[in-house]
């Protein structure tokens, strides 16, 4: 008791501290510290011809970030989210105000010039100069501009919420980084503190200050108290507006976040950004990172999501043996929408943390995409994706029939008229799970846009590659997500490198409810695993692969195992063990997904 009465203070400081910084100007006000920052600059500035104009930019993002201390991953989650909010509760941002926004980007527009220069005259005839960064237009009176000196460029965006963010990853909150302590026990007793680096070199958790704030900032938030949301915000489109240095910065499908001043009342929105009597808010951004794979339940500092991390940290917060309790979770949890299928979920486990970690020629190693088929009439899939979503940030399912083929935008393609992008289902957030549904497929003829659309998903799925149509030509974006067909008989789409045939299991199995706090932990650990871009070690099990690979090629002839198994085995192999906790291939990690094959493979060959 002694001890949390002397506590006590300190958390009141820390609590005065997040208050005085919530309602700072650097937040309800950005754009008169701006204006202050600006001012030395306008006061040596000579409106005769020895004028000297100020600089670009004038040290204000260093400002910004130096005085929110954004070095500090946690204090981002000081600075309202726009994500956090539905569009009828947009109304109450304070104009003007700094806000963060979490998205991709939909659409780079052309670049718009402004004045970013004016000179004011009061009464006296005393003239002063005025920037106009960072807002729609100045307000004040009695302006002029300084012609082509005073123009400036800032490059435009539209931006959108990730596309298929599941409910928890984007309820209020969830957005900024989770710092509670609070972990259930099982999940969180530490191993040995020795671990293998990349080539096997062995390395202390201490080489890599794993006990540092940002480690530490990376447990699950309140496991023990966790409720499923039902909130339905992160619907708001923003165009967002950079300078300087970021001004060409973002490429289309990039996720990012941005931290500007919100600007909602535009009294001209442009005509080909929305519709007439629309208003879609604008975001003048003071700081720009870049989110690789967003996860929400890890910071994304480039320091914290180094391998090295990523590895000390699992090893650190979760046992050998709580990692297995976690991952029959998850199995359970996929099992019970696969008609009792423990394979099939087995696989879609390992699918959803496949990371490409190189490239040989034009192939991506360690991408691969799963078909489960013979999928049952009476069985939903929606519950499968209900499931999916349930452990992963962002699931997109997409209904695939020959109409829709022919009928749905599939690939982005470019409005020459309105200048802009027309968004397709096929442009994803990067590290999104997408589950096409040939469910109710049924065969016949495709016309010209169905083969588009058909051509789209095998590019998005063999090459990586978002089409978009520009008119006469196709431009490639490259776009990281992973497949998963679910059809009644083989894909009609694409040949997957991977086929499953399904095995409903008539025996009853109990499947348990997933604690809250077993949940969220299971959620984290998933996170952490996805993240992992490096290749696996097979040096212990290089002669049980090659001979099995010679027996399994001999038992099944009819499925003609190639060069292209090897490299299938090998993504699989590697994301199989890093559900476990693994860092190299052991032999006996190896016989589990031999035996996994093997049971594939006669599936198949039975039909």
């Amino acid at each position: 008791m002694a001890q949390i009465f002397w506590l006590s203070p300190f958390f009141q400081t820390i609590n005065i501290l997040n208050h005085l910084m919530k309602s700072c100007r650097e937040i309800s006000k950005p754009l008169e510290v701006i204006d202050d920052l600006f001012a030395p600059y306008a006061d040596s500035y000579n409106t005769g011809l020895a004028g000297t104009l100020p600089p670009r930019e004038w040290r204000e993002k260093a400002h910004f970030i130096r005085f929110l201390q954004l070095q500090d991953e946690d204090n981002f989650r000081h600075i309202p989210c726009l994500n956090d909010l539905n569009e009828e509760e947009l109304e109450s941002v304070a104009h003007q105000s700094l806000v963060r926004y979490r998205c991709m980007v939909q659409d780079v527009l052309e670049p718009e010039v402004f004045s970013s220069l004016l000179v004011q005259t009061d009464s006296y005839g005393k003239a002063k100069l005025l920037t106009t960064k960072y807002r729609e237009i100045c307000s004040a009176e009695n302006v002029s501009d300084l012609g082509n000196q005073g123009l400036g460029t800032r490059g435009v965006y539209y931006c959108v919420p990730m596309p298929g963010e599941s409910v928890w990853a984007h309820a209020p909150g969830r957005s900024s980084v989770l710092t509670a302590k609070s972990v259930e026990p099982e999940t969180c007793e530490r191993p040995p503190k020795q671990r293998r680096g990349a080539g096997g070199t062995k390395i202390l958790c201490s080489d890599i200050d794993p006990c540092d704030q940002l480690a530490e900032s990376a447990e699950p938030q309140a496991l023990c108290s966790f409720k499923s949301s039902k909130f339905s915000a992160g619907f708001v489109s923003c165009v967002v507006k950079l300078y300087d240095a970021d001004e060409e910065i973002l490429r289309l499908c990039e996720t990012v976040e941005i931290l500007g001043v919100f600007c909602m009342d535009c009294n001209q929105p442009p005509a080909d950004l929305c519709d007439e009597g629309d208003n879609l808010p604008r975001l003048h951004g003071l700081f720009v990172r870049k989110l690789p794979f967003f996860h929400p339940m890890l910071p994304f500092s480039p320091r914290w999501l180094s391998e090295g991390r990523l590895v000390c940290t699992v090893q650190r917060r979760f046992a050998s043996s709580a990692i297995g309790k976690l991952r029959g979770l998850a199995i359970k949890s996929l099992q019970k929408c696969l008609a009792g299928d423990v394979l099939a979920a087995e696989y879609i486990l390992a699918l959803s943390v496949a990371r490409v970690y190189g490239n040989n020629g034009n192939r991506s190693l360690g991408h691969w995409s799963l078909n489960i088929s013979g999928w049952p009439e009476d069985l939903s899939v929606a519950a499968l994706v209900e499931a999916i979503s349930n452990l992963l940030p962002r699931v997109v399912h997409l209904p695939v029939t020959a109409q829709s083929l022919s009928t749905e935008q599939w690939k982005p393609r470019k409005d020459f008229e309105a200048n802009r992008l027309q968004t397709g289902q096929l442009q994803l957030a990067p590290g999104t799970l997408l589950i096409l549904d040939e469910t109710n497929m049924e065969v016949g003829k495709l016309d010209e846009a169905g083969v588009k659309a058909l051509r789209a998903i095998q590019a998005l799925d063999s090459e990586q590659m978002l089409l978009i149509d520009f008119d006469r030509y196709e431009v490639q974006i490259p776009l990281e997500v992973n497949c998963l067909y679910v059809s009644n008989k083989s894909s009609m789409l694409k040949n997957a490198d991977i086929l499953l045939p399904l095995r409903p299991q008539l025996n009853n199995v109990d499947y348990p409810e997933t604690s809250a706090g077993s949940l969220e932990a299971l959620r984290f650990l998933l996170g952490l695993v996805s993240h992992r871009t490096q290749p696996l070690h097979l040096q212990q099990i290089m002669g049980a692969f090659s001979e099995d690979f010679a027996h399994m090629r001999d038992e099944f002839r009819d499925m003609h195992l190639g060069q292209h198994t090897l490299h299938v085995w090998v993504a699989l192999a590697r994301a199989c063990c890093y559900t476990h906790g693994e860092e190299e291939m052991t032999l006996q990690r190896w016989r589990m997904v031999s035996v996994f094959e093997r049971e594939r493979c006669r599936r198949c060959i039975e039909g």
